[in-house]
Protein backbone atom coordinates (compact mmCIF):
# COMPACT_ATOMS: atom_id res chain seq x y z
CA UNK A 1 0.00 0.00 0.00
CA UNK A 2 0.87 3.40 -0.26
CA UNK A 3 2.17 5.47 3.07
CA UNK A 4 3.34 8.80 3.50
CA UNK A 5 5.59 11.40 5.63
CA UNK A 6 5.68 14.83 5.65
CA UNK A 7 7.85 17.21 3.01
CA UNK A 8 7.84 20.77 2.78
CA UNK A 9 8.84 20.39 -0.84
CA UNK A 10 6.40 18.21 -2.18
CA UNK A 11 3.17 18.22 -3.88
CA UNK A 12 0.77 18.53 -1.28
CA UNK A 13 3.43 18.67 1.60
CA UNK A 14 3.44 14.55 1.43
CA UNK A 15 6.07 11.94 0.11
CA UNK A 16 3.51 8.83 -1.20
CA UNK A 17 5.90 5.61 -1.40
CA UNK A 18 4.69 2.46 -1.42
CA UNK A 19 5.05 0.76 2.35
CA UNK A 20 4.54 -2.79 3.81
CA UNK A 21 2.08 -3.60 6.05
CA UNK A 22 2.51 -4.80 9.30
CA UNK A 23 -0.01 -4.75 10.89
CA UNK A 24 -3.73 -5.51 10.12
CA UNK A 25 -6.72 -6.48 12.68
CA UNK A 26 -10.53 -5.49 12.44
CA UNK A 27 -13.54 -6.75 12.06
CA UNK A 28 -16.13 -7.13 9.43
CA UNK A 29 -19.30 -6.76 10.94
CA UNK A 30 -20.74 -6.81 14.49
CA UNK A 31 -21.28 -3.56 17.12
CA UNK A 32 -18.94 -1.23 17.92
CA UNK A 33 -19.50 1.64 20.53
CA UNK A 34 -18.33 5.19 20.82
CA UNK A 35 -16.96 5.11 17.87
CA UNK A 36 -16.97 8.80 15.65
CA UNK A 37 -18.44 9.27 12.86
CA UNK A 38 -17.47 11.99 9.98
CA UNK A 39 -19.01 13.20 7.19
CA UNK A 40 -17.21 15.72 4.39
CA UNK A 41 -16.70 16.85 0.93
CA UNK A 42 -14.19 17.74 -1.50
CA UNK A 43 -17.17 17.84 -3.95
CA UNK A 44 -20.62 19.05 -2.71
CA UNK A 45 -21.96 16.81 -5.44
CA UNK A 46 -20.15 13.31 -3.64
CA UNK A 47 -20.13 13.57 0.35
CA UNK A 48 -18.63 10.87 1.78
CA UNK A 49 -17.84 9.80 5.17
CA UNK A 50 -16.13 7.44 7.67
CA UNK A 51 -16.00 5.84 10.83
CA UNK A 52 -13.23 5.58 13.56
CA UNK A 53 -12.54 5.19 16.63
CA UNK A 54 -12.04 7.79 19.12
CA UNK A 55 -8.13 7.83 19.03
CA UNK A 56 -7.73 8.05 15.32
CA UNK A 57 -5.42 10.60 14.05
CA UNK A 58 -5.82 12.74 11.11
CA UNK A 59 -4.41 14.97 9.47
CA UNK A 60 -5.09 18.69 8.47
CA UNK A 61 -5.14 21.30 5.55
CA UNK A 62 -2.61 23.18 7.35
CA UNK A 63 -0.59 19.96 7.88
CA UNK A 64 -0.98 19.52 11.75
CA UNK A 65 -2.35 16.08 12.61
CA UNK A 66 -5.45 15.67 15.67
CA UNK A 67 -7.48 12.81 17.07
CA UNK A 68 -10.66 12.26 15.91
CA UNK A 69 -12.29 12.73 19.48
CA UNK A 70 -11.20 16.50 19.11
CA UNK A 71 -12.02 17.16 15.72
CA UNK A 72 -13.95 20.86 15.61
CA UNK A 73 -16.96 22.15 13.04
CA UNK A 74 -14.31 24.06 10.79
CA UNK A 75 -11.41 21.93 10.63
CA UNK A 76 -11.14 20.96 7.51
CA UNK A 77 -9.40 17.17 6.48
CA UNK A 78 -6.78 16.64 3.46
CA UNK A 79 -6.69 14.31 0.13
CA UNK A 80 -3.85 12.27 -1.06
CA UNK A 81 -3.20 15.35 -3.13
CA UNK A 82 -3.11 17.85 -0.40
CA UNK A 83 -6.59 19.25 -1.38
CA UNK A 84 -8.73 20.75 1.63
CA UNK A 85 -12.04 18.79 2.61
CA UNK A 86 -14.95 20.42 4.84
CA UNK A 87 -16.38 18.33 7.65
CA UNK A 88 -20.02 18.76 7.96
CA UNK A 89 -20.80 16.30 10.52
CA UNK A 90 -19.35 15.33 13.68
CA UNK A 91 -20.97 12.76 16.00
CA UNK A 92 -20.49 10.24 18.63
CA UNK A 93 -22.07 6.84 18.48
CA UNK A 94 -22.96 3.27 17.86
CA UNK A 95 -22.24 1.36 14.52
CA UNK A 96 -23.33 -1.28 13.55
CA UNK A 97 -20.59 -2.64 10.93
CA UNK A 98 -16.89 -3.73 10.62
CA UNK A 99 -13.46 -1.47 11.35
CA UNK A 100 -10.48 -2.42 10.96
CA UNK A 101 -6.66 -1.26 11.72
CA UNK A 102 -3.87 -0.69 10.00
CA UNK A 103 -0.08 -0.24 10.95
CA UNK A 104 2.62 0.65 8.69
CA UNK A 105 6.40 -1.26 8.46
CA UNK A 106 7.98 1.85 9.81
CA UNK A 107 6.69 1.46 13.49
CA UNK A 108 9.89 2.55 15.71
CA UNK A 109 9.80 6.09 13.66
CA UNK A 110 7.21 7.92 14.50
CA UNK A 111 7.86 10.63 11.90
CA UNK A 112 8.20 7.87 8.82
CA UNK A 113 5.63 6.25 6.87
CA UNK A 114 2.48 6.25 9.41
CA UNK A 115 0.23 8.36 7.30
CA UNK A 116 -2.21 6.61 5.07
CA UNK A 117 -5.66 7.26 2.62
CA UNK A 118 -8.49 6.63 4.57
CA UNK A 119 -12.16 7.38 3.10
CA UNK A 120 -10.32 9.86 0.51
CA UNK A 121 -8.49 12.02 3.68
CA UNK A 122 -4.99 11.78 5.49
CA UNK A 123 -5.19 9.36 8.39
CA UNK A 124 -2.39 7.99 10.80
CA UNK A 125 -2.03 4.35 10.76
CA UNK A 126 -3.03 2.15 13.86
CA UNK A 127 0.91 3.04 15.07
CA UNK A 128 0.65 6.47 14.89
CA UNK A 129 -2.79 6.37 16.77
CA UNK A 130 -1.36 4.90 19.64
CA UNK A 131 2.00 6.84 19.86
CA UNK A 132 0.21 10.12 19.03
CA UNK A 133 0.86 11.39 22.72
CA UNK A 134 4.44 10.70 22.47
CA UNK A 135 5.12 13.25 19.38
CA UNK A 136 6.84 16.55 19.65
CA UNK A 137 4.00 19.50 19.55
CA UNK A 138 5.24 20.71 16.34
CA UNK A 139 3.68 18.13 14.66
CA UNK A 140 -0.12 18.64 16.30
CA UNK A 141 -2.39 21.31 16.02
CA UNK A 142 -1.66 23.86 18.03
CA UNK A 143 -4.68 23.98 20.42
CA UNK A 144 -4.73 20.29 20.76
CA UNK A 145 -4.14 20.53 24.25
CA UNK A 146 -6.81 22.67 25.14
CA UNK A 147 -9.38 21.36 22.70
CA UNK A 148 -12.68 19.63 24.59
CA UNK A 149 -13.44 15.90 23.80
CA UNK A 150 -16.29 15.07 21.49
CA UNK A 151 -18.01 13.29 24.78
CA UNK A 152 -17.72 16.44 27.36
CA UNK A 153 -19.98 19.78 28.18
CA UNK A 154 -17.46 22.02 26.79
CA UNK A 155 -17.30 20.45 23.37
CA UNK A 156 -21.09 20.42 23.32
CA UNK A 157 -21.67 23.81 25.09
CA UNK A 158 -19.39 25.02 21.89
CA UNK A 159 -20.59 22.82 18.91
CA UNK A 160 -24.50 21.60 19.39
CA UNK A 161 -26.67 22.56 17.00
CA UNK A 162 -30.08 24.04 18.42
CA UNK A 163 -31.44 23.25 21.89
CA UNK A 164 -32.78 19.96 21.14
CA UNK A 165 -31.53 17.59 23.43
CA UNK A 166 -31.41 14.47 21.57
CA UNK A 167 -29.02 16.55 19.06
CA UNK A 168 -26.55 17.68 21.71
CA UNK A 169 -24.14 14.69 20.25
CA UNK A 170 -24.30 15.04 16.39
CA UNK A 171 -22.59 18.55 14.95
CA UNK A 172 -22.56 19.77 11.84
CA UNK A 173 -24.88 21.76 9.93
CA UNK A 174 -25.76 19.41 6.61
CA UNK A 175 -28.94 16.80 6.90
CA UNK A 176 -27.80 14.81 9.49
CA UNK A 177 -28.92 17.98 12.42
CA UNK A 178 -32.03 15.76 13.44
CA UNK A 179 -33.51 14.54 16.75
CA UNK A 180 -34.00 10.99 14.84
CA UNK A 181 -30.77 11.32 13.06
CA UNK A 182 -29.81 7.56 12.23
CA UNK A 183 -26.92 7.87 10.03
CA UNK A 184 -26.23 5.25 7.05
CA UNK A 185 -22.66 4.98 6.58
CA UNK A 186 -21.29 3.07 3.98
CA UNK A 187 -21.85 -0.61 4.68
CA UNK A 188 -23.26 -0.33 8.25
CA UNK A 189 -25.79 1.92 10.44
CA UNK A 190 -24.46 4.79 12.95
CA UNK A 191 -26.70 5.22 15.73
CA UNK A 192 -26.23 8.69 17.21
CA UNK A 193 -26.06 9.08 21.11
CA UNK A 194 -28.51 10.94 22.80
CA UNK A 195 -28.99 12.43 26.02
CA UNK A 196 -32.34 13.23 27.04
CA UNK A 197 -33.49 14.77 30.02
CA UNK A 198 -35.76 11.73 30.76
CA UNK A 199 -34.64 8.89 29.11
CA UNK A 200 -36.67 5.98 30.99
CA UNK A 201 -40.48 6.67 31.05
CA UNK A 202 -42.70 8.42 33.88
CA UNK A 203 -41.83 6.24 36.95
CA UNK A 204 -38.37 7.36 37.69
CA UNK A 205 -36.44 8.82 40.59
CA UNK A 206 -32.80 10.51 39.95
CA UNK A 207 -29.55 11.07 41.89
CA UNK A 208 -29.45 14.48 40.46
CA UNK A 209 -32.12 16.76 38.97
CA UNK A 210 -31.28 17.02 35.54
CA UNK A 211 -30.36 20.50 36.23
CA UNK A 212 -27.60 19.34 39.01
CA UNK A 213 -26.81 16.60 36.20
CA UNK A 214 -25.51 19.27 33.77
CA UNK A 215 -23.56 20.81 36.43
CA UNK A 216 -21.56 17.92 37.09
CA UNK A 217 -20.80 16.82 33.72
CA UNK A 218 -19.49 20.64 33.25
CA UNK A 219 -17.92 20.62 36.63
CA UNK A 220 -16.43 17.88 36.72
CA UNK A 221 -13.53 15.81 34.76
CA UNK A 222 -14.58 12.45 32.43
CA UNK A 223 -12.57 9.39 31.54
CA UNK A 224 -11.78 8.66 27.90
CA UNK A 225 -14.95 6.81 26.06
CA UNK A 226 -12.82 4.23 25.68
CA UNK A 227 -11.24 3.65 29.01
CA UNK A 228 -12.53 0.21 30.24
CA UNK A 229 -12.27 0.54 33.95
CA UNK A 230 -15.07 2.46 34.88
CA UNK A 231 -17.50 -0.15 33.27
CA UNK A 232 -15.42 -3.03 35.03
CA UNK A 233 -16.08 -1.29 38.58
CA UNK A 234 -20.10 -0.57 38.09
CA UNK A 235 -20.49 -3.88 36.54
CA UNK A 236 -18.45 -5.45 39.53
CA UNK A 237 -20.70 -3.54 42.22
CA UNK A 238 -23.79 -4.30 40.07
CA UNK A 239 -22.59 -8.44 40.71
CA UNK A 240 -21.79 -8.08 44.63
CA UNK A 241 -25.74 -6.32 45.41
CA UNK A 242 -27.13 -8.39 42.98
CA UNK A 243 -27.17 -11.34 45.79
CA UNK A 244 -28.64 -8.84 48.27
CA UNK A 245 -31.46 -7.05 46.12
CA UNK A 246 -32.66 -10.18 43.87
CA UNK A 247 -36.11 -8.19 42.73
CA UNK A 248 -33.93 -5.44 41.44
CA UNK A 249 -32.25 -5.62 37.94
CA UNK A 250 -29.22 -3.26 37.41
CA UNK A 251 -28.12 -1.66 34.01
CA UNK A 252 -25.07 0.60 32.86
CA UNK A 253 -26.02 2.59 30.63
CA UNK A 254 -22.67 3.41 29.08
CA UNK A 255 -23.64 5.80 26.36
CA UNK A 256 -25.36 7.96 28.26
CA UNK A 257 -23.65 11.26 28.79
CA UNK A 258 -24.97 13.07 31.51
CA UNK A 259 -23.81 11.68 35.27
CA UNK A 260 -26.81 10.24 37.17
CA UNK A 261 -28.40 7.20 38.82
CA UNK A 262 -31.86 6.56 38.49
CA UNK A 263 -34.67 4.05 40.50
CA UNK A 264 -37.12 2.93 37.42
CA UNK A 265 -40.31 1.32 37.65
CA UNK A 266 -41.33 -0.37 34.24
CA UNK A 267 -43.26 -3.53 33.06
CA UNK A 268 -43.91 -4.65 36.53
CA UNK A 269 -39.67 -4.70 37.29
CA UNK A 270 -37.45 -3.03 39.33
CA UNK A 271 -34.21 -1.32 37.53
CA UNK A 272 -31.53 0.61 38.63
CA UNK A 273 -29.20 2.13 36.32
CA UNK A 274 -26.45 4.13 36.13
CA UNK A 275 -25.25 6.09 33.13
CA UNK A 276 -21.65 6.14 31.82
CA UNK A 277 -21.19 9.96 32.26
CA UNK A 278 -21.45 9.55 36.21
CA UNK A 279 -19.13 6.18 35.64
CA UNK A 280 -16.58 8.13 33.67
CA UNK A 281 -16.12 10.86 36.25
CA UNK A 282 -12.72 10.96 37.66
CA UNK A 283 -13.69 12.34 40.61
CA UNK A 284 -15.47 9.43 41.68
CA UNK A 285 -13.59 6.30 43.03
CA UNK A 286 -14.68 2.77 43.21
CA UNK A 287 -16.72 3.67 46.53
CA UNK A 288 -17.85 6.51 45.56
CA UNK A 289 -19.55 4.70 42.43
CA UNK A 290 -20.94 2.86 44.94
CA UNK A 291 -22.96 5.34 47.53
CA UNK A 292 -24.54 6.42 44.30
CA UNK A 293 -26.03 3.05 42.81
CA UNK A 294 -26.85 3.02 46.98
CA UNK A 295 -29.08 5.83 47.05
CA UNK A 296 -30.55 4.25 43.75
CA UNK A 297 -31.35 0.84 45.54
CA UNK A 298 -32.79 3.18 48.56
CA UNK A 299 -35.14 4.67 46.05
CA UNK A 300 -37.37 1.49 46.41
CA UNK A 301 -36.53 0.77 50.18
CA UNK A 302 -39.82 2.33 51.72
CA UNK A 303 -38.15 4.47 53.90
CA UNK A 304 -39.97 7.46 54.84
CA UNK A 305 -41.13 9.86 53.77
CA UNK A 306 -42.65 8.61 50.81
CA UNK A 307 -42.51 10.70 47.73
CA UNK A 308 -43.19 10.52 44.15
CA UNK A 309 -44.48 7.75 42.53
CA UNK A 310 -44.04 5.66 45.79
CA UNK A 311 -40.66 5.83 45.65
CA UNK A 312 -38.65 7.34 49.16
CA UNK A 313 -37.65 10.75 48.94
CA UNK A 314 -34.07 12.20 47.77
CA UNK A 315 -32.71 12.65 51.33
CA UNK A 316 -34.39 9.62 52.57
CA UNK A 317 -32.42 7.58 50.16
CA UNK A 318 -29.38 9.04 51.01
CA UNK A 319 -29.60 8.18 54.28
CA UNK A 320 -30.42 4.67 53.71
CA UNK A 321 -27.96 4.53 51.45
CA UNK A 322 -25.24 4.95 54.26
CA UNK A 323 -27.78 3.03 56.83
CA UNK A 324 -28.73 0.11 55.03
CA UNK A 325 -27.14 -0.53 51.55
CA UNK A 326 -23.91 0.10 52.86
CA UNK A 327 -23.76 -2.40 55.53
CA UNK A 328 -25.00 -5.04 53.31
CA UNK A 329 -22.08 -4.14 51.09
CA UNK A 330 -19.23 -3.83 53.67
CA UNK A 331 -19.22 -5.67 56.65
CA UNK A 332 -17.84 -4.93 60.06
CA UNK A 333 -14.25 -3.29 59.20
CA UNK A 334 -13.92 -4.46 55.96
CA UNK A 335 -14.82 -1.61 54.15
CA UNK A 336 -13.65 2.40 54.37
CA UNK A 337 -13.87 4.71 56.67
CA UNK A 338 -17.20 6.16 56.76
CA UNK A 339 -16.29 9.86 56.77
CA UNK A 340 -14.18 8.89 54.17
CA UNK A 341 -17.12 7.82 51.68
CA UNK A 342 -18.87 11.04 53.31
CA UNK A 343 -16.51 13.41 52.14
CA UNK A 344 -16.69 11.56 48.23
CA UNK A 345 -20.05 12.10 48.84
CA UNK A 346 -19.85 15.74 49.53
CA UNK A 347 -17.18 16.81 46.58
CA UNK A 348 -19.16 15.05 44.24
CA UNK A 349 -22.30 17.31 45.62
CA UNK A 350 -20.05 20.27 45.44
CA UNK A 351 -19.80 19.93 41.39
CA UNK A 352 -23.37 21.43 41.72
CA UNK A 353 -23.88 25.28 41.06
CA UNK A 354 -24.83 27.32 43.98
CA UNK A 355 -28.30 27.79 41.41
CA UNK A 356 -28.99 24.68 41.51
CA UNK A 357 -27.93 23.56 45.33
CA UNK A 358 -31.08 24.93 47.03
CA UNK A 359 -33.60 22.55 46.19
CA UNK A 360 -37.29 22.96 45.84
CA UNK A 361 -38.75 24.07 49.06
CA UNK A 362 -42.27 23.48 48.16
CA UNK A 363 -41.56 20.13 47.65
CA UNK A 364 -38.54 19.02 50.20
CA UNK A 365 -39.38 15.08 49.67
CA UNK A 366 -38.49 14.85 46.44
CA UNK A 367 -35.76 17.96 45.65
CA UNK A 368 -34.27 18.94 49.30
CA UNK A 369 -31.17 21.25 48.68
CA UNK A 370 -27.79 19.48 48.63
CA UNK A 371 -27.15 21.09 52.38
CA UNK A 372 -30.12 19.40 53.42
CA UNK A 373 -29.05 16.07 51.67
CA UNK A 374 -25.98 16.40 53.50
CA UNK A 375 -27.03 16.58 56.64
CA UNK A 376 -29.05 13.54 56.39
CA UNK A 377 -26.31 11.54 55.56
CA UNK A 378 -24.46 12.96 58.62
CA UNK A 379 -27.86 12.22 60.66
CA UNK A 380 -27.28 7.92 59.04
CA UNK A 381 -23.77 7.88 60.24
CA UNK A 382 -24.07 9.39 63.73
CA UNK A 383 -27.51 7.58 64.47
CA UNK A 384 -29.95 10.29 63.48
CA UNK A 385 -33.30 10.36 61.73
CA UNK A 386 -34.01 11.54 58.22
CA UNK A 387 -33.70 15.80 58.30
CA UNK A 388 -37.46 17.25 58.78
CA UNK A 389 -35.52 19.61 55.23
CA UNK A 390 -36.17 16.32 53.92
CA UNK A 391 -39.34 15.85 54.70
CA UNK A 392 -38.81 13.95 57.88
CA UNK A 393 -40.46 13.66 61.26
CA UNK A 394 -39.87 17.03 63.21
CA UNK A 395 -36.88 16.12 65.80
CA UNK A 396 -36.61 16.21 69.47
CA UNK A 397 -36.03 19.35 70.98
CA UNK A 398 -33.83 19.47 74.18
CA UNK A 399 -36.07 19.90 76.93
CA UNK A 400 -35.45 20.88 80.28
CA UNK A 401 -37.60 18.36 82.72
CA UNK A 402 -36.02 18.89 85.99
CA UNK A 403 -34.13 21.58 88.30
CA UNK A 404 -32.97 20.60 92.00
CA UNK A 405 -30.25 22.13 94.30
CA UNK A 406 -28.57 19.39 95.95
CA UNK A 407 -26.39 22.65 98.19
CA UNK A 408 -26.31 25.97 98.14
CA UNK A 409 -23.77 25.76 95.29
CA UNK A 410 -24.91 23.06 92.64
CA UNK A 411 -27.95 22.67 90.66
CA UNK A 412 -28.50 19.67 88.87
CA UNK A 413 -30.66 19.63 85.31
CA UNK A 414 -31.95 16.71 83.76
CA UNK A 415 -32.58 16.57 80.08
CA UNK A 416 -34.62 14.70 77.87
CA UNK A 417 -31.75 14.21 75.35
CA UNK A 418 -28.14 13.75 75.78
CA UNK A 419 -26.31 16.78 74.25
CA UNK A 420 -22.61 17.26 73.55
CA UNK A 421 -20.12 18.17 76.17
CA UNK A 422 -18.73 21.45 74.43
CA UNK A 423 -22.55 23.02 74.63
CA UNK A 424 -22.75 21.57 78.25
CA UNK A 425 -19.69 23.43 79.33
CA UNK A 426 -20.73 26.71 78.20
CA UNK A 427 -22.18 29.08 81.55
CA UNK A 428 -23.93 31.52 79.00
CA UNK A 429 -26.22 28.61 78.37
CA UNK A 430 -27.92 28.36 81.87
CA UNK A 431 -29.83 31.98 83.34
CA UNK A 432 -30.79 31.82 86.91
CA UNK A 433 -33.69 34.80 88.10
CA UNK A 434 -33.04 36.14 90.27
CA UNK A 435 -29.74 36.67 89.04
CA UNK A 436 -26.30 34.43 90.20
CA UNK A 437 -23.36 33.90 88.36
CA UNK A 438 -23.08 30.78 87.01
CA UNK A 439 -19.08 29.41 87.46
CA UNK A 440 -19.30 26.26 86.58
CA UNK A 441 -21.32 23.84 84.31
CA UNK A 442 -20.63 20.18 83.56
CA UNK A 443 -22.63 17.34 81.66
CA UNK A 444 -22.37 13.85 83.65
CA UNK A 445 -20.72 10.62 82.04
CA UNK A 446 -24.00 8.31 81.67
CA UNK A 447 -26.19 8.20 78.52
CA UNK A 448 -29.32 8.46 79.60
CA UNK A 449 -31.18 10.27 81.57
CA UNK A 450 -28.72 13.22 80.67
CA UNK A 451 -27.49 15.98 83.77
CA UNK A 452 -25.91 18.77 84.16
CA UNK A 453 -24.32 19.90 87.45
CA UNK A 454 -24.12 23.58 87.14
CA UNK A 455 -21.60 25.53 90.23
CA UNK A 456 -23.11 29.23 91.85
CA UNK A 457 -23.80 30.45 95.31
CA UNK A 458 -27.44 30.79 95.78
CA UNK A 459 -29.32 32.09 98.95
CA UNK A 460 -30.85 29.25 101.63
CA UNK A 461 -34.06 28.55 101.21
CA UNK A 462 -35.13 31.18 97.94
CA UNK A 463 -36.92 29.70 94.94
CA UNK A 464 -34.99 30.19 91.33
CA UNK A 465 -35.84 29.57 88.15
CA UNK A 466 -33.06 28.05 85.35
CA UNK A 467 -33.45 28.48 81.60
CA UNK A 468 -31.55 26.74 79.07
CA UNK A 469 -30.16 27.63 75.96
CA UNK A 470 -27.82 26.92 73.02
CA UNK A 471 -27.52 23.18 74.34
CA UNK A 472 -26.77 20.89 71.43
CA UNK A 473 -28.03 17.65 70.74
CA UNK A 474 -25.87 14.68 69.84
CA UNK A 475 -28.67 13.02 67.63
CA UNK A 476 -29.00 16.01 65.61
CA UNK A 477 -32.46 17.55 67.89
CA UNK A 478 -33.47 20.72 66.70
CA UNK A 479 -32.43 23.74 69.26
CA UNK A 480 -34.10 23.72 72.62
CA UNK A 481 -37.79 23.72 73.08
CA UNK A 482 -38.80 27.18 73.74
CA UNK A 483 -41.88 25.18 75.75
CA UNK A 484 -39.88 23.24 78.12
CA UNK A 485 -36.70 25.65 78.94
CA UNK A 486 -37.23 26.61 82.24
CA UNK A 487 -37.43 25.24 85.54
CA UNK A 488 -38.24 26.19 89.43
CA UNK A 489 -36.42 25.15 92.22
CA UNK A 490 -35.89 26.10 95.56
CA UNK A 491 -32.45 25.85 97.55
CA UNK A 492 -31.95 24.03 100.54
CA UNK A 493 -31.89 25.76 104.11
Amino acid sequence: MLAAQPSASAPGGLVWEPTKVTFSSGTTQGTSPSVVYLAFHEDEDQPRDLICSTDQVFMLADGKLIRAARLHRGDRLITKDGNPVQIHTIAIGEYNGGVHHIGTAAFDDLTGQHLIVAGGVVAGDYYLQLNFDRLDDEHKVADHAQRPDIWSAAYQEQHAVGNDTQTRMIFGYGPADRPDAALVAQTGLFTVYGAGEEPYGDLVAALFTAEQAADVRKNGQQVRFNNPIPQDEVQNIFRRLAGFYPDIEFYLDWERMEPNAYAVRKFGRKFVIVTGGLARLKELSYNGLFLCVAHAIARFSGIKPIGQDGFSGAGAADWGAFVGVRANFWWANTGPKVLDLYNEYESLFKLIDPAHAGGDPNDPINHPSVECRLGCVSAAIFGGPVGECAGGDAPIKVALEEAQATSDTRIVLTLNERVTAESAAVTGNYVLTPAAEITKAELDGQPLPCRVTLTTQLDKGKTYSVKIHGLESLMFSASVDPEHDTKQFTSPN
